[in-house]
């Protein structure tokens, strides 16, 4: 479709808005409720790692130049360029018992990566390392870290199987004081927190939880040993599956090859495109020139904020269904809108399309249709999904956008109607887009002695998404909160962690101990992601996932940064450049310490 074809022209589209309103409605009014797992009490057990084994060392006491908590991409990542920066005084500590992040804790029937392995896996041209498929595998991508912790000699730093307590800041000797499950204290002159946003499981809230007497687990802690390694254990159980997100998308198929009889609730359909994969044409990529990586993943970023023509570089099916319709640069605002809402009814028609060509039981194709704006949920690419709702022990339980009534002994109900199953498993994903103190799992006390928890209980604040003020020398890289977003975390990963080394360096070479915002430079960029956010219209597009903080109309919590991340990174290397930490920064030494 061009720019000249309003949605008002189009009758259809009238209807299908309506429609996207009505299911809105539903879930508005019965939204999923979380509960938090704590690493005791009933419910402890399904946050338990599963594949933790014996570490026999002594507690660790002493000071350190920079601590990174977090050992998956955004720590390694942030340990890679303090490297590259010639800052070495390092040490990381990970919860998990080996590097991976999300990719150690989810390992799934099914999973990997939806998007392509050539623009996720971080510094493949340093490695040398070729992914064997475009979509790699979840084991795949977890052994490469692994790798990766090795080439950069990151792993003779790291304490794995350790879970940080607490972290509090101490004026007079101007360092993070880090606990640890095991004894440890750090003495750290930086603190930097690596991402975590997506290894938390959210755990629906649903009545009744304890009394199932069947077993049950979370996807992100996948039992093995009660599914068996290849689901044989499941050919004569009735199993389960709450939730049919991105999560549920890739384990549903193969569930469905080996349950006796599968369940599958969903409350709201996701739009499921094509996944365009095959082996790595490996002449293909030994042809690819210096640089190609960084230019792989900008065109890909560009193409989907539409700064470039499609189909760009990677040319997959994420540019297909979120790329911005083709436009000649003459249009206005309002056609620009017009054309926006234009494509999004192209494609999600032909997503849904796609589904009555997929189903045999065109009730069951009706009930799989999703009925929302393109970017409301994030897109899935699967070829199996589909089908496997052909196959006769495979039954789709729609909620029609309410949450599940009850878990009984037995099973589960929904409407008032009871599914009895031998098996539960809560496929309803991550956090995702969490602030650091909240995916860290532990209290940030800063120079004031207040939490970082707390200042940030009605809405973020922070300098860049990477320091707050009165929390010196606390360093964030691989949140979005106050970031420019993109598709795939990478590129934010790589900036921020660049930065976070500069700012390091800086100060020491400026012999300044400690360092955090001033309130006027924490203010000034707070009122420009507030300025920049997008306005909150409820009565139209998309359900909220989260509690979100409104203030005049505009989301002041946890929000991006809304000029987009290309403006967002050459923010922060003009900040670099003209030397502004010098003036946006201040020296915490110098303040007035606290009574």
């Amino acid at each position: 479709m061009n720019a000249g074809v309003t949605p008002a022209d189009s009758p259809e589209y009238d209807r299908l808005a309506q429609r996207y309103a009505q299911e809105r409605a539903k879930r508005i009014g019965d939204a999923y409720r979380y509960r938090p797992l704590s690493r005791e009490g009933q419910f402890a057990r399904f946050a338990r790692d599963m594949y933790a084994h014996e570490i026999d060392r002594e507690p660790v006491r002493t000071q350190v130049g920079v601590l990174i908590v977090g050992g998956g991409i955004s720590g390694l990542v942030s340990a890679v360029e303090l490297g590259r920066a010639g800052i070495e005084d390092y040490a990381l500590v990970e919860k998990g018992h080996d590097f991976g992040g999300t990719w150690y804790w989810n390992r799934y029937p099914g999973v990997r990566c939806d998007t392509e392995a050539y623009i996720y896996l971080p510094y493949l041209e340093e490695t040398g390392y070729v992914p064997t498929e475009r979509y790699t595998v979840g084991d795949e991508i977890r052994s490469y870290l692994i790798d990766l912790a090795d080439h950069f000699d990151i792993t003779r730093r790291s304490f794995l199987g350790t879970t940080v307590v607490d972290a509090t800041w101490d004026g007079e000797r101007l360092r993070w004081i880090v606990t640890t499950d095991r004894g440890d204290e750090w003495a750290a002159r930086y603190l930097l927190l690596g991402g975590g946003a997506q290894h938390m499981m959210r755990f629906p809230d649903i009545p009744g939880l304890e009394t199932f007497e069947g077993y049950s687990f979370h996807s992100s802690r996948w039992d093995y040993e009660y599914t068996g390694e290849q689901l044989e254990n499941l050919r004569d159980k009735r199993v389960g599956l709450i939730g049919t997100g991105a999560t549920g998308v890739q384990i549903i198929p193969n569930l469905a090859r080996k349950a006796a009889e599968l369940y599958v609730v969903q409350r709201t359909p996701c739009a499921v495109d094509r996944r365009l994969d095959g082996p790595t044409d490996t002449d293909w990529f030994a042809s690819l020139p210096p640089g190609w990586q960084r230019s792989r993943q900008e065109s890909f970023e560009r193409v989907l904020r539409g700064e470039e023509p499609k189909p760009g570089l990677v040319a997959d099916q994420w540019t297909e269904i979120w790329g911005p319709p083709v436009l000649t640069g003459s249009e206005t605002p309002e056609e620009i809108k017009a054309a926006d809402a234009a494509e999004d009814f192209v494609q999600m028609e032909r997503i849904r399309r796609r589904i009555d060509e997929s189903i045999t039981d065109p009730e069951v194709a009706a009930k799989l249709k999703p009925y929302f704006y393109r970017r409301c949920k994030r897109a899935t690419f699967n070829n199996e999904y589909l089908p496997a709702f052909n196959r006769p022990n495979v039954h789709l339980i729609d909620t029609d956008g309410r949450s599940v009534d009850k878990i009984t002994a037995r099973g589960f109900v929904v409407g008032g109607t009871e599914y009895e199953v031998d098996c539960l498993i809560y496929a309803t994903g991550q956090v995702f887009q969490s602030a650091m103190y909240v995916s860290g799992e532990f209290p940030i006390k800063g120079r004031l002695g207040s939490l970082l928890a707390d200042e940030w209980e009605h809405g973020a604040r922070s300098l860049h998404g990477i320091m707050a003020a009165d929390f010196p020398n606390l360093l964030m890289v691989g949140s979005l909160v106050h970031a420019g977003p993109t598709v795939s975390a990478i590129l934010p990963i790589l900036e921020q962690a660049a930065h976070a080394a500069h700012i390091i360096t800086s100060a020491s070479a400026a012999g300044v101990p400690a360092v955090e915002p001033s309130p006027a430079a924490e203010r000034h960029w707070c009122e420009r992601v507030a300025e920049l956010a997008p306005l909150v219209d409820e009565s139209e597009t998309c359900t909220p996932g989260n509690k979100i903080h409104v203030v005049d109309g505009k989301p002041l919590a946890h929000v991006v940064y809304g000029g987009g991340p290309f403006e967002y990174f050459r923010i922060l290397r003009d900040w670099r450049d003209n030397g502004s930490w010098i003036t946006d920064l201040r020296d915490v030494g110098r303040l007035a310490q606290p009574t």
